[in-house]
């Protein structure tokens, strides 16, 4: 669909991809990706409210919602990709294809009614199958299921995920839509070959980071604007079409482009520039609020780094690989550092050049990228955006039973409480009548004022007038509702040893809920920690079958 939006509207010949011609009428990249922008907005502006505000992501419905995802917002946002991608933006179509397949198997496995932990291993599936057939490569579309989706590995999900992608792999054979296969083979590797590689790798994972960062830069910005929302599409369409005028490269995914460069290779200064305007296009495309993926035009933005880098040892005499080679190392580089999943960018990147004597150096450069990523940035690209709003998700892991476990879950009724302006012999009068172990303090304006634990009061009876309030505890020290298990377990980490936490409505109400016990906390957080660890072992699964 998009190929066809691409040969209508740009006026393609032949089975070419906009992104690998060398010339496209200027007019055309102004005007229709503007076109596009407006599309995109009078679709959300007009079916939006049939739709979720936010649709979820499968990296987000595996770790928060048991792999259930809506085929109708998938599709909603299926139309959106192709408004973007399909008018020109330079961004790609696997968030597209890998969230209908996603969401297709979910409801696939819902109307079987299976249960929540196969329901994510076939979530897990249908984007393995779709990545093994757009990329032509069962390991990559396996292991993307393995690493992105799942982010777990054990043989118990091992065969289900190797057969969809195996599935993808060969239906996209017998259609005919197979991808072409490029012969990428180094005369010989010498130990020198390793460092230059390594310092290659810290520049992609240098590269990929200022683009994951300006994209979200530029996201918060428009955000700060306040202008509607359709001045920023259009303002974003028309940046990335002047930048297509100057080279067709930036526009769309990089398809045309990349198999350009792996098949003829391209010049060293036409390299740097259309590597530097891709990465600008692709962070604007998606900061102003396009719909579509990193995946491919990481790829893209690794084989013109590798191009660039090639040509710079070889200018400097030192003899290592072709740029050609630096290319596929490339590829597989920049996409595992924004993508986040080494194994699966490496395998795609191998298959797609059948460079498989390089393995143990593109395993080399993808670790010491990945690890610059982490220890610099933190996150991957998928990751940081659910970081930005607020969702603190760094895989696709399931924590749904972490993040339903609430404050309001497991707190207990409070059913007595004393006037934090009381004095000691009045509160050892009361306790005559009401045995309790802790007291919990109120204030004139019947709000939470701080706890008391009753070894405390006798301690201090040589100071028989003094006030309950003045013996206080954990005054400040308090749990919302909302707040979720790791939360609450960061709230009993203080200096006092008193096991109890109180439940307000709110930071700025501190009417009384309820109490926590850290005791009750511990023992959920166990027993979910539990259920995990036989998931990712397959131990449950495997009684099961």
């Amino acid at each position: 669909m998009s190929l066809t939006l691409h040969k209508f509207l740009f006026h393609l010949d032949g089975n070419g991809h906009l992104s690998g011609l060398s010339y496209v009428n200027p007019w055309y990249c102004i005007f229709i990706p503007m076109i596009g922008a407006i599309g995109l907005f009078l679709v959300r502006y007009y079916m939006g409210q049939f739709f979720s505000a936010k649709i979820a992501d499968i990296i987000e419905a595996n770790a928060l919602y048991g792999g259930k995802l809506s085929v109708k917002d998938s599709f909603y946002l299926t139309l959106q990709t192709l408004l973007s991608n399909g008018f020109g933006i330079s961004l790609g179509l696997e968030s597209a294809y890998t969230q209908v397949s996603a969401a297709a198997a979910s409801k696939i496995g819902r109307f079987f009614k299976i249960k929540q932990n196969k329901l994510r291993i076939l979530v897990g599936c249908g984007a393995a199958g779709a990545i093994g057939a757009a990329f032509n490569s069962i390991l990559g579309g396996a292991f993307y299921g393995f690493e992105i989706v799942l982010a777990s590995y054990n043989f118990i999900n091992f065969p289900y995920i190797m057969i969809a992608a195996m599935s993808g792999y060969i239906m996209i054979h017998c259609l005919g839509g197979a991808g072409p296969v490029f012969h990428i083979v180094p005369d010989s590797i010498h130990y020198i070959d390793y460092g230059i590689v390594c310092i290659f790798s810290l520049i992609c994972a240098i590269i990929a980071i200022m683009v994951m960062y300006g994209a979200t830069r530029i996201e918060i910005y428009i955000n700060q604007l306040r202008i509607p929302k359709i001045y920023g599409l259009v303002a974003g369409a028309l940046m990335v079409g002047g930048m297509g005028i100057l080279t067709p490269a930036v526009l769309g995914s990089g398809h045309g482009f990349l198999w350009v460069v792996l098949d003829h290779g391209i010049a060293f200064k036409l390299a740097v520039f259309i590597l530097f305007l891709k990465a600008i296009a692709s962070s604007v495309s998606l900061g102003v609020g396009f719909r579509g993926g990193l995946f491919f035009a990481s790829m893209m933005l690794g084989g013109t780094a590798g191009i660039v880098y090639g040509n710079i040892v070889l200018y400097l005499g030192i003899h290592t690989f072709s740029p050609l080679v630096y290319a596929a190392i490339g590829m597989a580089v920049m996409s595992a550092s924004i993508i986040g999943g080494p194994l699966s960018m490496m395998f795609l990147s191998l298959d797609m050049t059948q460079s498989y004597s390089m393995t143990s150096v593109i395993i080399l450069a993808v670790i010491v990228a990945i690890v610059t990523v982490r220890k610099i940035f933190g996150y991957s690209f998928a990751t940081w955006r659910f970081h930005l709003s607020g969702k603190k998700i760094r895989s696709a892991l399931d924590i749904s039973g972490l993040t339903r476990t609430t404050a309001q879950t497991l707190m207990k009724p409070v059913d007595f409480t004393l006037d934090y302006n009381l004095p000691l012999n009045q509160v050892i009068h009361s306790l005559q009548f009401h045995h309790k172990e802790l007291l919990i303090l109120k204030n004139e304006e019947n709000e939470y004022a701080g706890l008391v634990e009753l070894k405390d009061i006798f301690e201090n009876l040589v100071h028989y007038q003094e006030q309950i309030g003045e013996l206080a505890i954990r005054k400040n020290r308090v749990l919302t509702p909302g707040m979720n298990i790791k939360e609450m377990m960061d709230g009993f980490d203080d200096i006092h040893e008193c096991p109890w936490l109180i439940v307000v409505r709110g930071t700025d109400n501190y009417e009384i809920m309820g109490i926590v016990n850290e005791d009750d906390v511990l023992n959920r957080y166990n027993e979910i920690l539990e259920r995990q660890i036989k998931d990712l072992t397959g131990m449950k699964l495997y009684r099961e079958l």
